[in-house]
């Protein structure tokens, strides 16, 4: 029969051995654990490395507006731009945008009927001396551009054109403002619709 020991006697136990696991790739389960922390620092490296990039492309596009900011952003010449109104009464104010507004408009002064006389359309055209800018009228049917005008300086009239191609029927003008000294295009152009009749 075993004995067994009295209550007040301790036994040392060995310690117990560790039971050999294979991993997948067929190594112990222990020499594993390297393997998976190395993976886990190539992961958080390419994390990091791509918050690098992302930031070194950030600042690229911030420091590439800001230095297209400093330049001056073109603007529509037709555009009306408002100076700043600090320290202005609302008179002043006024008056500053009726002026710009006065700037900014352009009288077109054309027939709605235009004659077709020998390959010449009278289309009696006239830039009014208050206007600004010159004028540039182009004739447009069936989406062709039959003819484009010179610049009629303020002031001046355009009687006739050469077009040949045009027909009797409905036809366009287009007018252009340009300025007077450079012919750079002004603003956006209008567009009248005319007919065309034969003589």
């Amino acid at each position: 029969m075993a004995q067994t020991p009295p209550d007040d006697k301790l036994y040392a136990v060995p310690p117990a051995t560790p039971s050999t696991v294979y991993a997948d790739g067929g190594e112990p389960a222990h020499a594993a654990a390297p393997s998976q922390a190395k993976r886990r620092k190539r992961v958080v490296r390419r994390v990091l490395m791509a918050l690098a990039v992302l930031l070194i492309v950030a600042g690229v596009v911030t420091g590439g507006l800001y230095l297209w900011s400093l330049r001056g952003v073109g603007v529509d010449p037709g555009t009306t731009i408002a100076a700043s109104k600090e320290g202005m009464s609302e008179e002043e104010i006024q008056e500053m945008l009726n002026r710009q507004m006065e700037e900014s408009m352009m009288s077109v002064s054309i027939a709605t009927s235009v004659k077709l006389h020998d390959g010449k359309l009278y289309i009696y055209a006239t830039n009014s001396a208050d206007n600004k800018v010159a004028q540039v009228f182009t004739v447009i049917q069936d989406g062709k551009q039959l003819v484009q005008s010179g610049a009629v300086m303020p002031g001046k009239k355009l009687d006739s054109v050469d077009a040949k191609g045009a027909k009797a029927g409905k036809a366009t003008i287009r007018v252009q403002a340009v300025e007077a000294d450079s012919l750079d295009a002004y603003g956006n152009p209008s567009e009248f619709s005319v007919d065309i009749v034969e003589e």
